[in-house]
């Protein structure tokens, strides 16, 4: 069947439609009361034309013109050369991941996507990542050769997908020349959409309320419409709109074609005393103008979305092409709908709602259901009709609980969070007792447990547990939702475990599996002695079992125990061991599970072996960018980040933590800070300790003080009150740290420290000068015999013997002592410990001995600058200062031509500087491009400038780096 736009060229049996319809004004009148909004989005565009990326979000109740700013600023791009991508969030579309963006970036005229590449990306086991990327860099693409502009209307419409990727993308893509100009209701917001749209608003450069005419707007409204400029008692009818544009341009409209305002002399009057039929219930008294029949196809075709084809409307309507036709033509001239591309549109979402509203409910519903199997009859999927059978299915609807199934399976790889929604919708549907719930739960937990929903998958557990009638199931479901809580809430994953374990009749290797992830949640948790024993329940069935499989993947475990217990060779010996039988096909895909080299990448920062642990982290990075598996980056960002901190590398670590936190708001709307977060938060703040940076400090205060409030998370709250304790020291006012009891600060209060602790054992000097600074010296003693005692047990670990002797000279004033900590520190590949154990040797020697101490503190303060430990290096330059030598200012190691960055700065600027996009910048440095992202924004703040376009100008004028 032709669709309406191809009428024009007539024939037998088709009518022609031209000209525009009534509802359509010239932009200037359309604009009047917006000219100052528009001139603010004038000068965004013109920005973005000089090379600044921007965002720009307009919110506002329906029908205040934020479709008429949206419309007049692609014109002026288009007018100006601008690479325009546009479309419109419907309703109907709302179960559809990804619709807006790829109907702008793919589908459109000129889009920079090519389908086939989609569809070859539609095999890929993670295709929303990879689609996220693949968008990415197609709008990078086009923007380093012209400015471009996305326009989106409605986004309060978008589905979960599509807001997820605004918010990344927009963050992503903040360097690049591209506006992107967003409208949002500000009512008809409820959930996550509220929760993105607020987010998208509060990082947004320009949020835009977009309110009622004022009264100059609504009098040269008025006579623009009506010739004349309206007299006082025209002004009041018209003020009872309340300056709502679209009501009050319906008013104006009914006054003028039902000559009820008369125009004499320049001046325009209302006469008679009523209100126009045109605007009398507004659209319902227009929809009764129309004949019986236009009315009749105008409300069947309100059901089917903002957007339908012609082809369509004749199925639903059961009329013949001509008919169909015919009424359309009728709704064109009044003003109802206007073509649209290839189909017909409503001309506002208003009118659509209120002709829908028209139809009685019991017709509403059968039209809707109707309307289902019409659009699956003209080629639409599953996904694209589930909005509609969400709206229309009732219990035990067999028929819409498959469509919504196969819907999910649709959407799973694209929006597991829409997919989970779908699943979960199609289990209500199904009655209890019905075979099908069983696998329904699994399927929908599944889906949530890809979106990162911890929260909605423990709900659907707790209220769903009946249905996984099998013991095994029900286990495996828990075992989902545990290994997925080890990332959002510890205490969570160890009581799904254990609700599992309870169950009966549990295969082994499903055991053993439970049980490593209770050892790993406890471990984390701090809890060392509930670990040890669910590590060696774990071990004692895999040896009874003989499974090489579950005998390698307890290997870990029991080597991160016996790491907390001290029995370091053993450990090393197991991580070998562990190493060497993960490639083992037997055993591959079990390693895969539990991401071994994870672990002992972590493992390997704790023995201070990071050459071994880079190796690992570098690996692991080009094999999850490879795969596209967002999660797997986002743990190798963060164990990057940690290995990047003890190798003193600040920049670094700080970008990399930036970039897991970052990536946790993508992959979840979960408010709760996750263990992930944690870890990058104390990274975070322990770097801004050392460089100074105010806003840094401020941060860290406030992510201190979140995680001692991390209630059922011990580990949490350790690390919060050891940051707390370095902010107060760092503000000169340790009477805050009076109320940190030393069982939260000392390192070794609890034993060992965990194997996934960020803290390590060099903290301890610097804990025992804080803790003498603040008169609590009998505190000191004990945290320095603590570590000792530890250390005699472990003699061969020359690190150790370092901390040890650092924190005995610093309680003692003992410079000697701190000569032979020095000595130990010898080939250590920490350089900030390094630095601090030569800076108190430095220190302590007396004034006789500045011959000795000069050297000591000039090192020290060469590792500091080396690092950007801004703050470190400004206290040691103190020290040489009374010693009598005036340093040097030094700076980062990097070229004479940039010196403001780091090494790693200077890589991503090279590539950038040569039209690299972030993601080939991530794929030739192994890094997240969340990362590139990061350390582009440093950049841009250090040299002061805004966008892609002034780097290239400065790398012009410096010489772009090697």
């Amino acid at each position: 069947m032709p669709e309406l736009q191809l009428l024009e060229k007539g024939g037998a049996g088709q009518v022609k439609v031209r000209g525009r319809g009534v509802g359509e004004l010239p932009p200037a009148i359309r604009l009047r009361g917006r000219e100052a909004e528009l001139e603010v989005l004038r000068e965004r565009l013109d920005a973005v034309r000089a090379g600044a990326g921007d965002t720009v979000v307009l919110t506002g109740l329906a029908g205040m013109g934020k479709t008429v700013l949206l419309d007049s600023v692609v014109r002026i791009a288009e007018d100006a050369g601008v690479t325009v991508f546009r479309s419109v969030c419907d309703i109907a579309g709302h179960a559809i991941p990804l619709g807006p963006l790829l109907q702008a970036l793919v589908h459109a005229p000129g889009a920079p996507v090519d389908p086939a590449v989609l569809r070859e990306l539609s095999q890929s086991p993670d295709q929303r990542f990879w689609l996220l990327r693949e968008l990415q860099e197609a709008i990078e693409r086009v923007a380093l050769d012209t400015p471009v502009l996305i326009s989106i209307d409605d986004v309060q419409w978008a589905d979960e997908a599509t807001l997820s990727a605004l918010a990344v993308l927009t963050r992503q893509l903040a360097s690049y020349r591209v506006l992107w100009v967003l409208s949002a209701r500000s009512e008809d917001r409820s959930g996550l959409a509220h929760t993105m749209l607020s987010r998208l608003e509060a990082a947004a450069a320009l949020a835009i309320t977009v309110g009622p005419l004022d009264d100059a707007a609504v009098t040269e409204l008025a006579t623009d419409l009506l010739g004349g400029t309206p007299e006082e008692g025209l002004l009041q009818v018209l003020n009872r709109v309340e300056g709502h544009p679209f009501l009050l341009t319906e008013l104006l409209r009914g006054l003028r074609e039902e000559r009820l305002v008369e125009v004499v002399g320049g001046s325009a009057r209302h006469i008679g005393t009523r209100i126009p039929l045109r605007f009398v219930d507004s659209i319902g008294e227009q929809l009764a103008r129309l004949s019986a029949s236009t009315r009749e196809t105008l409300q069947m075709a309100s059901v089917l979305g903002r957007r339908f084809s012609a082809a369509e409307l004749v199925t639903l309507t059961g009329r013949s092409p001509a008919a169909v036709f015919g009424a359309l033509r009728q709704a064109l001239a009044f003003g109802f709908v206007a073509e649209d591309g290839e189909r017909v549109a409503f001309r506002h979402d208003l009118v659509r709602e209120a002709v829908e509203a028209a139809l009685p409910a019991t017709v509403r519903q059968s039209l809707r259901r109707q309307a289902v199997d019409v659009l699956l009859g003209h080629g639409a999927s599953p996904a694209d009709v589930a909005e509609l059978v969400l709206k229309t299915a009732t219990p035990g609807d067999t028929e819409a609980t498959a469509i919504l199934r196969r819907a999910a399976i649709e959407t799973g790889k694209v929006s597991p969070a829409v997919a989970g929604r779908l699943s979960g919708r199609a289990l209500e549907l199904t009655p209890p007792g019905d075979p099908e719930r069983a696998a329904l739960t699994a399927e929908t937990l599944t889906y949530f447990v890809l979106a990162g929903k911890a929260a909605e998958a423990m709900r659907l557990i707790t209220a769903a547990a009946r249905d996984l009638t099998e013991p095994e199931l029900e286990a495996e479901a828990r075992l989902r939702i545990a290994i997925l809580l080890t990332q959002y809430g510890l205490a969570d994953s160890v009581e799904q475990c254990r609700r599992a374990l309870e169950l009966p009749r549990l295969p082994v290797t499903l055991r053993i599996h439970l049980q490593i992830n209770l050892a790993l949640a406890l471990d984390l948790l701090g809890d060392v002695a509930g670990a040890e024993e669910a590590t060696a329940v774990a071990t004692e069935l895999a040896r009874a079992g003989r499974d090489p499989a579950n005998d390698v993947i307890t290997l870990f475990p029991r080597s991160a125990l016996l790491l907390t217990r001290g029995a370091w060779r053993q450990a090393l010996d197991l991580l070998d061991e562990a190493a060497a039988r993960q490639n083992d096909d037997q055993v591959a895909v079990a390693v895969k599970i539990w991401h071994l080299d994870n672990w002992i990448a972590i493992m390997y920062i704790r023995l201070s072996r990071l050459q071994e642990s880079f190796a690992l982290i570098d690996a692991g990075m080009r094999e999850a960018q490879r795969e596209g598996v967002e999660s797997h980056i986002r743990n190798w960002s963060m164990i990057r980040c940690r290995a990047m901190y003890a190798a003193g590398q600040l920049a670094d670590a700080r970008s990399d933590a930036e970039a897991a936190i970052e990536m946790a708001d993508e992959i979840t709307a979960d408010s709760s800070c996750g263990n992930l977060n944690q870890l990058c938060l104390y990274i975070l703040g322990r770097v801004a300790l050392h460089t100074g940076d105010p806003a840094g400090l401020v941060q860290a205060r406030e992510s201190a003080m979140q995680l001692m409030a991390a209630r059922g998370c011990p580990s949490a709250q350790w690390l919060g009150g050891w940051l707390m304790a370095l902010v107060a020291d760092a503000e000169g006012d340790l009477r805050q740290i009076a109320p940190i009891g030393l069982e939260m600060l000392d390192p070794l209060a609890g034993g060992a420290l965990s194997t996934s602790s960020p803290r390590m054992y060099a903290d301890v000097a610097i804990l025992t000068r804080i803790l003498l600074a603040a008169g609590r010296r009998a505190d000191a003693v004990s945290v320095v015999a603590n570590l000792e005692r530890f250390a005699a047990r472990h003699p061969d670990f020359p690190f150790l013997d370092c901390a040890v002797l650092h924190a005995r000279a610093v309680l003692d004033s003992d410079a000697d002592t701190a000569l032979l900590a020095v000595a130990r520190s010898d080939g250590d590949p920490r350089s900030l410990v390094v630095a601090s154990v030569l800076e108190d040797a430095g220190r302590l020697l007396p004034e006789t001995r500045t011959p000795e101490a000069v050297p000591l503190l000039e090192s020290s303060l060469e590792l500091y600058a080396a690092a950007g430990a801004q703050r470190d290096a400004s206290r040691v330059r103190s020290l040489l200062r009374i010693r009598g030598v005036r340093p040097a200012a030094r700076g980062l190691r990097s070229a004479p031509e940039w010196p403001e960055l780091t090494e790693s700065e200077l890589a991503v600027v090279g590539l950038v500087a040569r039209g690299a996009t972030n993601r080939e910048v991530a794929e030739r440095l192994f890094l997240s491009p969340y990362t590139v992202n990061s350390h582009l924004r440093h950049v841009f703040g250090k040299l002061g400038i805004r966008s892609r376009v002034e780097l290239a100008r400065i790398a012009t004028e410096r010489g772009i780096p090697n």
